[in-house]
């Protein structure tokens, strides 16, 4: 018989699954995730502005209040500037709150300093969901991911080839950034992996958002599609990768009973 049996504790049905399908199933879900990720913004303006017709003036409000925000924000010196920055910045990793809007300010605020701004309250950010989410929810998962054979293979990638997996997700699009810190605190991710894959990860999305927001800002308007295109095209390259490696530890705990 072709395919792999998996079978569960709960006494249910084993069911046939195909490591081709697998891998298919997850480069859709990729594909998907970035045509969403990319029509996202205006999609919910849309369907925000016909269902509740409040959109403009709700948007004006939160935008006038952002300024106000920003300027107060110059107002200080430059230490507490940059201090104050990064530590809004880790805030909104912290609780997933969307943060390309803070760099684009940022840029508009440091120029090309907002890369090490941005880079430091990220890198902050994500370290504390990840012990937090090693902390209060790790156990949860576990005991989730012990019972069937797909989610152990997942874990035991995570465990065995993390800096790798860690380090190629944080340039693909398939799970949001906020969420990926904390999958990887509750699974076996180790902690010194997680930490440098992701300090070094973050440094091309980085660096890329903020050449995109200095040349969108910019008085010539430079055209930044191309940068964008090539941070898509990573990214797919990225969640394929991240899939061969994870489908090997998956296809390996899929045989051990075949």
């Amino acid at each position: 018989m072709s395919g792999n049996k998996v079978e569960t504790n709960s006494g249910e049905r084993p069911t046939t699954v195909r490591p081709t399908l697998l891998l298919l199933g997850l480069l859709v879900v990729a594909f998907a995730s970035i045509a969403v990720w990319s029509l996202e913004f205006p999609i919910w303006m849309a369907i925000g502005e016909g269902l509740f017709g409040k959109i403009d003036a709700l948007q004006q409000r939160s935008i006038m209040q952002f300024n106000e925000g920003m300027d107060a924000l110059q107002s200080l010196p430059m230490p507490l500037q940059v201090g104050s920055s990064i530590l809004i910045y880790t805030v909104a990793v912290i609780f997933a709150a969307p943060a390309s809007f803070l760099t684009f300010s940022y840029t508009l605020l440091f120029g090309w300093w907002a890369i090490a701004i941005t880079w430091a309250g990220a890198t902050i950010g994500q370290s504390i969901a990840f012990a937090v989410a090693r902390t209060f929810f790790a156990k949860h998962l576990s005991w989730f991911c012990d019972r069937y054979r797909i989610t152990r293979g997942i874990e035991n990638a995570v465990a065995n080839d993390g800096f790798r997996i860690v380090l190629l997700m944080r340039q693909s699009p398939i799970i949001p950034f906020a969420a990926q810190n904390y999958l990887f605190g509750m699974m076996r991710t180790k902690t010194r992996d997680y930490l440098i894959a992701s300090a070094l990860g973050i440094i091309p999305g980085t660096v890329a958002k903020v050449i995109v927001f200095q040349l969108a800002s910019s008085a010539v308007g430079e055209d930044t599609s191309l940068l964008i295109g090539a941070v898509l095209v990573v990214g797919v390259l990225a969640t394929v990768a991240v899939t061969v490696i994870i489908g090997k530890y998956v296809r390996k705990e899929l045989t051990v009973f075949a």
